[in-house]
């Protein structure tokens, strides 16, 4: 049976889940103002929380296994880059993305954070934690979808079976086309990665 958790006037998008059950990550847009990132507790009072609010626009939004980071994209410098920040302040802010990036993830062993380029590279950068605070090594690129004209999209992330759900527009001899959910398999065995329809 639905349950209403929330509801104000605001243009909302749920994005995260923690892995708790304790959170849920959303992006709230006011008219005629930019995107940012709320909290709201699933336990107790239910009171959301703003965690990222600027004057950008802040997407994207997804919580570390511990519940202690939480990793999104902003536009705050003329492109879209992903950045860590600590959970709930939203304070320790680090980017993440060496030219540009959204649609991050997290692995599941809290070490890699995985985020899609403008260019439409998937890209994974190393993290550690130490004496609590967040170090984040040099992104590279992992695999780049085959035939794809606009940046694709993460719908999912297996890293057990290192499968990324992704939805794309494939490139077409008319110029566009219509969206397509690829998965693909296998892609640290080769560049460019195996995929399936």
């Amino acid at each position: 049976m639905d349950e209403l958790i929330f509801e104000s006037p605001e243009l909302k998008t749920p994005t995260h889940v923690s892995d708790d059950g304790r959170f849920l990550l959303f992006l709230q847009r006011p008219e005629g103002h930019s995107s940012d990132i709320w909290a709201l507790p699933l336990t107790g009072e239910k009171k959301p929380f703003p965690v990222v609010q600027t004057r950008y626009d802040e997407g994207g939004g997804s919580l570390s296994p511990d519940g202690k980071w939480i990793a999104y994209h902003s536009n705050d410098l003329g492109t879209r880059q992903v950045y860590v920040a600590s959970f709930p302040s939203g304070a320790q802010r680090t980017r993440v993305s060496t030219s540009s990036g959204a649609g991050s993830v997290w692995g599941r062993d809290q070490k890699s954070i995985y985020y899609l380029s403008d260019e439409g590279q998937v890209m994974a950068a190393d993290v550690m934690v130490a004496l609590g605070q967040l170090r984040v090594a040099a992104a590279r690129e992992l695999f780049v979808p085959e035939g794809v004209l606009t940046g694709p999209r993460f719908l999912g992330f297996d890293e057990a079976r290192k499968r990324f759900l992704l939805m794309t527009i494939p490139d077409t001899p008319e110029g566009g086309g219509a969206r397509t959910i690829r998965v693909h398999t296998n892609w640290p065995a080769i560049a460019g990665g195996a995929e399936k329809r």
